[in-house]
């Protein structure tokens, strides 16, 4: 190990920072407490190697790997600015300038981009075709349906008659189909692929089962009996305390024998479960001890003691029922004798999805194509040789290349990494000298769900804080980086005095220590009103008169059936009130003073903004929407991102079904739908008179035959006949034409098509949330491009995808409400705010039950314990869980309960100044009663057996402030004592609230609409007739219904049509780019319409999330190269540091976005400067660049296959010409192109040459001069095209 340097006296770094920043010579783990400044430290370890004079590293020699491209982009950047303050600073260091240098070629990367550096340069290793691509999403889920389909296919047909594959579809099928049996084999492949070797996994996993001993050291058994230890402990605590209760004066000392010989039967049950003794246990755990007490009469008893008594008895017994009644009810040999009986059938299903990796890597191969699971795998393929006797990774010559090259490697959220990244950076790492720098925090380790592993970086921090080696043999140092310098005061001493009595390893995976705790290292001034910021628990009542409060208060929300869904709803819209009022409390609109917070930048206390204030929900999809419609409801500006429901938005459902009905018309649901829609809008009434032209068969035929019966005009059926005839036969006739360019043409351009000719797409915007409705619809016409960029064609293929997906549960977001406003209160996920900080935050639904549905499933998997599926009887289609089952399900929830702590962590540390917790109770005495044990407890830390029954948030919270000392009259109110042996000194400060629903009511009432639906559930769950619709149907003056006056005289008014509806098509004000677009042929690849998308400032408007995720579009990238060109300075020779000086201060001012630095190459642009043209450029001085222009042109130039009605009319051009200058013999346009050419570049410019022509006449308007020279420069190769 290295000499560290001694840290300077003027240094802002604190003692754990400096030893964080120059520890040298050994693997260090920095565990990083949330706003510890951990990126701050990364740049400054990076800065100091590259400069120490003594061992200097070159910036090319490091690995530096994080999470996200845009943490990679921003690492690379700071570390530009750290190296351009350097020299500004007076460090005229050729070293510097060389480290600047090579920066731009320096692996500032994530581990996945990482891990297709490694498979591209040693392709043939694998082996793989080297012209190889990643397949997008799309692309990648309509190959394995194909290889599933093709190897079930190939199963059915050739497998034996007694093959095990039989009883797999029988026991694991999903009772009327096979589609279960799918869905495991594609969640098994996908939950191996998380292991380093995952066929090993598979078949290891498998074997288990036939090599199962019921011996307490096996893990499945050890884990059973560390649960059923738990539950004895909590069990026989209560017990103990029911004992003393006896014991004091006025309790009931007639069962306090009783009591005591059940607590002496728990003890030997528990000596019996920490000594893996599963026959004994099972033996006594049969044998119930409880028994009946005897009745406890005489004034001298104390009655709420008595009580109190016999609720904690009835929780022990609760406790012993839940272990008599699973595994432990059953002899071991039964258990194992079971288990190899189901070892035939676990190998059937390994092997099984085994064949389907193949057949899927073949399928991709066949293409070219890899997945992003497979770069990490085929870069373990590229960098292990195997592993030697005791297991250990072995290095293949490119690993060893690797070791050279990387002095260091660090690596940022290193809690979040997988087994298979952990194999590969241990094996491009030094063992004989640790040359690892990795920084993380567990307790922010919240991406389980992805098959992140907290298990890796725990292992490390417990063995190097101990001294001793890791996993593999490896040893290191671990440094703490506590010190929090994003949060005041009070939001820290709060955080500390929640966790310090929650978290701890057996809970949450980490001991919540001195060590752990979070340090206060801010320097935010005392705040006008200290009192202000404390923080607040908001308890909202629903009150005994609701429907709901019948329930048991400790019943997780399912209990209520059909009232679920009702009931969460109306819960997410209280505290949306709350929320709303709250806000304008905070921001000085309800008559009190504003919140004033501190301002960094100006160092000075200024009025808190909406767009300081975040809502953090545990999940977004159904609480989102109710929280933006009220504070948009309330005038409070707000920008939610949403996730899912884009299949549940109208117009997208609407949308699908049409094109279902184009696939195949004979598919009755969704045609029905498309006739009652806006496309085609009929009644329900007109639908029941095609009906009856044919009461039988499909809905299409009954259609057509319609239209062959349907009387002439003014007789018969009338007038409203009459028009559904017109309308059905329009939509026949579009749906031919639709159908036949469905069968030949792109599917993107029918689907843009139909926006075009039915107007649904301009319908869609003139709604309310148009905006959204409409983004909705370009991310249909998007992700249908997306499927034809793929190997895939045809609007079936494109159909199935889409039920897939919808069947998975995948789903894009909707479009996010609120646009691109600054000034807004943002409402986001617990997740997606990870990393993010805010002077206020409100953490809302702390109420809502966790989601335990993945613990209930029908096989559950563990990356240590293997598999674990129920045991199913085909015959009587009856299952009960297997012991694998149960120890895995066991595991499961002490492991999200661990998660969901942690997220917890995670919301409450996103706190600048301000921080507000809600929930809502449906019963709030009976919540405190279920806490007082908890809240009475002695010690430190809430008693463990209520951790870890916690079925929420406020299960943790709610007794952790109730103990505070501060919180006494709270106490007594709700019959608890004011004070005991719980209440400790702390610094923190908590404001409990108690809010009354009545108190929130809304201001302007339950709407009608609000109380219709109520009456209308009623009336049907009472099996009553609906009431009438309000209100009668208003006909015009002298018809009645379905019959006018005079029905010619209507029918010719109803069916008038505009006689110049061709000239309507056209418009009378465009774009270049449009008429360039209709100028190419039908082929071309550019949308139809793109231009009606782009926003007033170009291509910079705010996108929907779940599109902004896809990463920058073509037209953003584009944009951001033309920004670069417009403020080029021209005063002076540019070369490539002018242009990458340009982008940084379009960057600083928010002109450029930032994440699109990375798509600009600076090369191009000082190589076109070089050019003699625009050499001739900078020498004219007279260059305009982004020059707007409005043309008027006839017509019929514009238009060349224009009707006669268009003669004489005037159609307006827009444009913006990139570079105009002038010479002293006329003037130059110059275009830029972002376009990527492939072949000859004239080819592709001449498909500008409308554009340029089109530029030219408006230069000469303009200027009254000719134009001499018309040229393209093409960024992508440098190509300069004159025209």
């Amino acid at each position: 190990m290295s000499i560290r340097p001694a840290k300077p006296a003027d240094s802002r770094w604190t003692d754990e920072q400096w030893r964080a920043v120059t520890e040298r010579g050994t693997n260090v783990l920095v565990a990083a407490a949330a706003g510890a400044g951990k990126t701050a430290v990364l740049v400054e370890r990076i800065l100091r190697m590259i400069t120490d004079e003594r061992q200097p590293v070159d910036v090319d020699r490091l690995l530096v790997a994080t999470f996200t491209k845009a943490a990679a982009d921003e690492m690379r950047m700071r570390m530009r600015q750290a190296l351009e303050a350097k020299l500004a600073g007076g460090e005229p260091s050729p070293r510097l300038r060389r480290q600047l240098a090579l920066l731009h070629r320096a692996s500032f990367t994530t581990l996945h981009a990482f891990c297709l550096e490694v498979i591209s340069r040693h392709y043939a290793r694998i082996p793989l075709d080297p012209g190889f691509r990643i397949a997008n999403e799309t692309e990648a889920e309509l190959i394995r349906m194909d290889a599933l389909d093709a190897l079930f296919d190939d199963l059915y047909d050739h497998s034996p008659a007694d093959a095990p594959f039989w009883e797999l579809v029988e026991r694991y099928g999903g009772g009327r189909g096979d589609d279960g049996l799918r869905a495991l084999v594609l969640t098994l492949y996908d939950f191996s692929r998380s292991h380093p070797f995952p066929d090993d996994w598979l078949r290891a996993s498998a074997a288990a089962f036939g090599t199962f001993r019921p011996e307490g050291g096996h893990p499945l058994m050890r884990q059973l009996m560390d649960d059923a230890a738990f539950a004895l402990e909590g069990a026989l605590s209560e017990l103990v305390e029911a004992l003393d209760g006896c014991r004091r004066p006025g309790g009931p000392a007639v069962w306090a024998d009783g009591i005591a010989a059940e607590a002496a039967a728990i003890e030997r049950m528990l000596a019996a479960a920490r000594r893996g003794a599963w026959e004994e246990l099972s033996a006594l755990a049969a044998a119930d001890p409880f028994v009946r007490l005897k009745p406890a009469k005489g004034d001298d008893v104390d009655r709420e003691l008595a009580d109190r008594i016999r609720a904690l008895r009835e929780r022990a017994k609760k406790r012993l029922n839940g272990l008599s009644g699973g595994p432990l009810a059953r002899p071991a040999a039964e258990l194992a004798e079971e288990m190899r009986r189901m070892a035939p059938l676990m190998r059937e299903l390994a092997e099984l999805v085994i064949r389907f990796g193949e057949r899927y890597g073949g399928l991709k191969k066949a293409k070219r194509l890899i997945d992003f699971a497979d770069l990490e795998h085929f870069a373990l393929r590229v960098l292990c040789a195997g592993t030697d006797e005791d297991g250990r990774l072995l290095p293949t010559d490119a690993a060893l290349e690797y070791r050279a090259q990387y002095e260091e490697i660090l690596i940022d959220e290193f809690q979040d990494t997988n087994r298979v990244q952990e194999a590969i950076l241990s094996l491009i790492a030094r063992p004989e000298r640790g040359n690892r720098f990795m920084v993380g925090d567990v307790k922010q380790s919240i991406y389980r769900f992805r098959l992140a592993d907290p298990g890796i970086f725990l292992d490390k921090y417990k063995t190097y804080r101990a001294g001793h080696a890791a996993a593999g043999g490896e040893t290191g140092t671990a440094i703490e980086l506590s010190r929090n310098f994003r949060s005041r005061r009070q939001v820290v001493d709060a955080v500390n005095y929640l966790f310090r009595q929650i978290m701890d390893e057996r809970a949450a995976e980490i001991e919540y220590d001195r060590q752990a705790e979070l340090a206060y290292g801010a320097d935010y001034p005392d705040p006008p009103d200290p009192d202000g910021l404390a923080a607040e628990l908001v308890l909202i009542h629903r009150g005994a008169d609701d429907a709901e409060a019948a329930l048991p208060a400790s019943e997780p929300e399912e209990a209520a059936g059909g009232l679920d869904e009702l009931f969460e709803l109306e819960t997410a819209e209280l505290e949306a009130r709350y929320a709303a009022a709250r806000i304008r409390e905070l921001t000085g609109r309800a008559g009190k003073p504003p919140l004033r917070v501190w301002d960094p930048a100006a160092r000075a206390f200024r009025d808190v903004t909406h767009r300081d204030i975040v809502i953090l929900l545990r999940a977004t999809s159904a609480w989102a929407p109710v929280f933006a419609e009220r504070l948009s409801r309330e005038g409070i500006p707000v920008r939610a991102e949403l996730a899912g429901g884009w299949f549940d938005a109208v117009e997208v459902d609407m949308m699908l079904s049409l094109l279902k009905v184009i696939d195949n018309p004979l598919q009755d649901i969704p045609l029905a739908g498309v006739l009652r829609s806006p496309i085609v809008g009929l009644s329900a009434g007109q639908l029941a008179q095609i009906r009856l032209a044919a009461p039988s068969g499909p809905f299409y035929e009954a259609m057509l035959a319609f239209l062959e019966r349907a009387p002439e005009r003014g007789e018969g059926d009338g007038d409203e006949a009459e028009r559904a005839r017109r309308a059905v036969a329009e939509f026949v006739g579009r749906l031919r034409e639709w159908r036949n360019e469905a069968a030949r043409g792109a599917l993107s351009e029918l689907i843009w098509r139909i926006y075009r000719e039915t107007g649904f797409y301009d319908y869609m915007g003139g709604l309310p949330g148009g905006a959204g409705r409409q983004a909705n619809l370009m991310a249909l016409y998007d992700r249908a491009r997306q499927f034809e960029s793929t190997s895939f064609r045809g609007l079936f293929r494109f159909l199935r995808f889409i039920e897939r997906m919808k069947d998975s549960g995948s789903d894009l977001g909707a479009a996010g409400t609120g646009g691109g406003r600054d000034d807004a209160v943002r409402i986001m996920s617990i997740h997606k705010s990870k990393g993010l900080e805010f002077p206020v935050v409100i953490v809302a639904g702390l109420g809502k039950t966790f989601n335990e549905r993945d613990l209930n499933g029908d096989f559950l998997l563990h990356r240590e314990l293997g598999f674990g599926p129920l045991v199913v009887d085909p015959a009587s289609r009856t299952s009960h869980p297997s012991v694998a089952h149960a120890a895995i399900s066991r595991r499961l929830r002490m492991e999200m309960a661990a998660e969901e702590m942690r997220i917890l962590y995670v919301a409450l540390t996103r706190a600048r100044e301000k921080l507000i917790l809600t929930a809502t109770t449906r019963n709030i005495g009976r919540l405190v009663e279920g806490w007082s044990r908890a809240v009475l407890a002695g010690g430190p830390k809430l008693p463990a057996v209520h951790v870890a029954g916690a079925r929420s948030f406020l299960d943790w919270v709610g007794p952790a402030v109730l103990r505070h000392p501060e919180l006494a009259d709270f106490r007594r109110a709700w019959g608890l004592p004011a004070s005991g042996p719980f209440e400790r000194d702390d610094p923190a400060r908590f404001a409990l609230r108690v809010v009354p629903q009545s108190r929130l009511a809304d201001p302007g009432g339950e709407s009608s609409g609000r109380k219709a639906d109520r009456e209308w559930l009623a009336r049907l769950a009472a099996g009553e007739p609906l009431p009438p619709p309000a209100g009668r149907i208003v006909l015009p003056p002298g018809m009645e219904a379905g019959r006018a006056e005079d029905g010619d005289d209507a029918a010719d008014w109803l069916g008038w049509s505009y006689p110049f509806g061709e000239a309507g098509r056209r418009h009378a004000k465009t774009t270049v780019t449009e008429l360039k677009r209709l100028a190419e042929p039908a082929e071309a690849e550019e949308a139809p319409g793109e231009a009606w998308f782009a926003g007033p400032e170009g291509a910079f408007t705010r996108r929907p999330r779940f599109l902004a995720e896809q990463g920058a579009s073509a037209a953003e990238r584009g944009a951001a190269w033309h920004a670069v060109m417009q403020h080029v300075p021209l005063d002076r020779p540019v070369d490539e540091d002018a242009v990458l000086a340009v982008m940084r201060q379009l960057a600083e001012k928010d002109i450029l976005p930032a994440a699109l630095l990375p798509d600009i190459d600076p090369a191009p642009i000082a190589r076109f400067f070089r050019t003699g043209l625009g050499r001739r450029l900078i020498a004219s001085g007279s260059a305009e660049r982004e020059v707007p222009f409005t043309l008027a042109l006839p017509a019929p130039d514009v238009y060349p296959d224009a009707p006669a009605a268009l003669e004489g009319e005037t159609v307006l051009i827009q444009g913006v010409i990139d570079c105009l200058f002038e010479e002293e013999d006329g003037l130059v346009i110059v275009d830029f192109k972002t376009d990527r050419v492939t072949g000859d570049p004239r080819d592709a410019a001449e498909k500008y040459r409308v554009q340029l022509d089109l530029y030219a006449r408006a230069a000469r308007a303009l200027r009254k001069r000719p134009v001499k020279e018309a040229a393209l420069y093409f960024f992508d190769g440098g190509h300069l095209v004159v025209l």
